[in-house]
């Protein structure tokens, strides 16, 4: 949870720290300092009216292209006697559910190489 983060003195990370000091003394007098941590992603969510940032998901997207393959595919979805695991037809269903899901699998690690890419410029702060 949020609170466990913030009270977490293993999650201190030096290159996030600043420190504020006074110029004009050669950086003599310090002011305060802070750690500063990333608390999600700026992405907007594309369905809301005035979205707010981090309403977003990558998720979403992911999830909508596979339901498009679902809704697209050819192959029947398998009733009655012809849902029996050893049937043509459940095995036709069973091969094209298996590639959409190795797609989403697919798309969901290129995303998170993106994520880890960009990491910080598409970044919320506290």
């Amino acid at each position: 949870t949020m609170a466990r983060n913030l009270m977490n003195p293993l999650n201190l990370d030096s290159k996030r720290f600043i420190v504020a000091v006074n110029a004009s003394t050669n950086g003599n007098t310090i002011y305060g300092w802070a750690q500063l941590r990333p608390i999600g992603s700026t992405l907007r969510n594309p369905q809301e009216y005035n979205a707010l940032p981090g309403s977003g998901s990558i998720e979403t997207n992911i999830e909508e292209e596979i339901w498009q393959d679902f809704e697209n595919d050819e192959t029947e979805f398998p009733n009655g006697f012809a849902s029996l695991p050893w049937t043509k037809e459940y095995k036709d269903f069973l091969k094209s559910s298996q590639t959409r899901l190795e797609k989403r699998n697919v798309n969901q690690r290129m995303e998170q190489k993106e994520r880890e890419r960009i990491r910080g410029q598409n970044q919320l702060w506290e």
